[in-house]
């Protein structure tokens, strides 16, 4: 994830190297970080005056004032009015915050200088080899989705009946490969696991993050009902910031529209 404060500090040089990598914005997420830090700052205003009141009160009662005074309850009036406000902006700041880390996730590392600038895989420069090529180069090897299309472990019709398209069944051996990590999950109780959602580089980068951290949570949401605890899980969104191989064809956005599973 890039430094937030590099990003505010560093806004031009950031967006012209991001640039390089695709269509990212950065004005949203600086509007978001302008905003957190406005209610920081009304936080911190409030955090003072609620400790003046506390400070004043006391100062009055050690005095020897009457508590039940008009000015000491006019000042606990104040004080629990303030209280009240700092409530208030604690859900905000947690909203604000998820959006930022959200927005966050969707930026790519800043590419190298000695990276090559190009639209796609055909562009890059070849620096050096070592050893040999370890896939066969073979016309007949088939994509994943193929394979479990002709092993019928993979249902793509049904899932686009069901839920549209850019979703998948899973049947059969699949299902029980499926059950199997459920399984192996609750055998296993010391294991931790991320599940991580990731789609193709189509449409609106934040709708993307919005759309893999839905397809993750739908994961998450389906362990936990089969019983595995929500403290051994944990789900992430990342949209189209960690494809698996360059979005320059359908078969390979195919490729990148996918969940993750990892264990920690």
């Amino acid at each position: 994830m890039l430094d937030l404060r590099q990003i505010r500090e560093k806004t031009e040089q950031i967006q012209e190297r991001l640039n390089l990598r695709g269509g990212y914005d950065l004005n949203p997420i600086l509007e978001l970080d302008q905003q957190q830090r406005e209610l920081e700052g009304r936080r911190s205003q409030l955090q003072a005056r609620s400790n003046e009141i506390g400070k004043l009160v006391g100062q009055k009662m050690k005095s020897g004032a009457d508590p039940k005074s008009e000015e000491i309850q006019a000042l606990r009036d104040e004080g629990n009015q303030v209280k009240a406000q700092l409530s208030e902006l604690e859900p905000q700041e947690r909203d604000l915050k998820a959006q930022l880390e959200a927005l966050l996730l969707t930026l790519p590392n800043l590419p190298s200088d000695s990276t090559p600038v190009g639209k796609s895989e055909d562009e890059n420069v070849e620096i050096r080899r070592w050893g040999d090529e370890y896939l066969p180069q073979n016309p007949d090897i088939l994509p994943h989705w193929e394979i479990g299309e002709k092993l019928k472990i993979l249902n793509f019709e049904r899932s686009t009946k069901v839920a549209q398209s850019r979703f998948v069944t899973l049947i059969g051996a699949g299902a029980a490969l499926e059950r199997a990590l459920i399984q192996f999950m609750l055998d296993n109780e010391q294991v931790r696991g991320e599940i991580s959602g990731h789609t193709d580089n189509v449409g609106d980068a934040q709708a993307n993050v919005e759309l893999s951290l839905k397809r993750a949570k739908s994961v998450y949401e389906y362990l936990q009902n089969n019983g595995i605890a929500a403290n051994r899980l944990v789900f992430k969104g990342y949209g189209q910031s960690q494809a698996a191989v360059p979005n320059d064809s359908e078969e390979n956005r195919h490729r990148n529209r996918r969940i993750e599973f990892k264990i920690l």
